[in-house]
C-alpha cells in the first residue's frame, strides 16, 4: 500500500505529453513571411516545428558557405539557380528541381553559382539557429568572418570542425 501511495504522489505531478489530436495544427503564409538578412549575400526565413526546421534561403551569386557539419539530417531542394555542393572532396552541381539528402554529421560546403533560391529541411530542429549560433551563415566565408571579428569563430567552431 505504501508503494502505491508513493507512486500516486510521484505521478500526480507528472504531465502527460499531448496526444497528436491535442497538439495545435499551425498554418503559415510562408510566401508572405519576411526574409531575415544574414549577410549582404544571404537571406533566410524559417519555421520550426517540434522535430523539424523548414527554411527557405536566397543566396546571391558567389555566396560561399564554408565547410561545416551538424547533428541534423538535411534536405536541400533547389527552386531556382544552382549550387555547388562539396562532400568528401567530391563536387556536385545542383540545379533547379534537384534534391539532396545530407546525413547527420556529414561535412559539406556550398557555393551559389548564380542567384539561388532553395528550400532546406532539417531534423531535429536547428537549435543553433534559434540560439544565434549560425555565424558561418552570416558572413558567407571564413575569410570574411575572420576579417570582421575573429572572436565569432569561437561560437561556430563545433560546426566548422571536421
Amino acid at each position: 500500500m505504501r508503494y502505491l501511495i508513493i507512486f500516486l504522489l510521484v505521478t500526480a505531478g507528472c504531465k502527460q505529453s499531448p496526444s497528436p489530436q491535442q497538439e495545435k495544427v499551425l498554418f503559415f503564409h510562408f510566401d508572405e513571411m519576411p526574409f531575415e538578412t544574414l549577410s549582404p549575400n544571404t537571406q533566410r526565413k524559417m519555421v520550426n516545428g517540434k522535430n523539424i526546421t523548414f527554411s527557405e534561403f536566397r543566396f546571391a551569386e558567389g555566396t560561399q558557405i564554408p565547410q561545416h557539419h551538424h547533428k541534423n539530417e538535411q534536405i536541400i531542394y533547389v527552386i531556382q539557380g544552382s549550387l555547388k555542393v562539396i562532400f568528401d572532396g567530391e563536387t556536385y552541381v545542383m540545379n533547379q528541381g534537384d534534391l539532396c539528402l545530407i546525413p547527420p554529421e556529414r561535412a559539406h560546403s556550398f557555393e551559389a553559382l548564380e542567384e539561388t533560391l532553395c528550400l532546406q529541411i532539417f531534423s531535429p530542429i536547428r537549435k543553433d539557429w534559434i540560439n544565434g549560433e549560425d555565424v558561418y551563415l552570416r558572413y558567407g566565408s571564413l575569410q570574411k568572418l575572420e576579417q570582421n571579428d575573429p572572436s565569432h569563430l569561437l561560437s561556430c567552431l563545433p560546426s566548422l570542425l571536421p
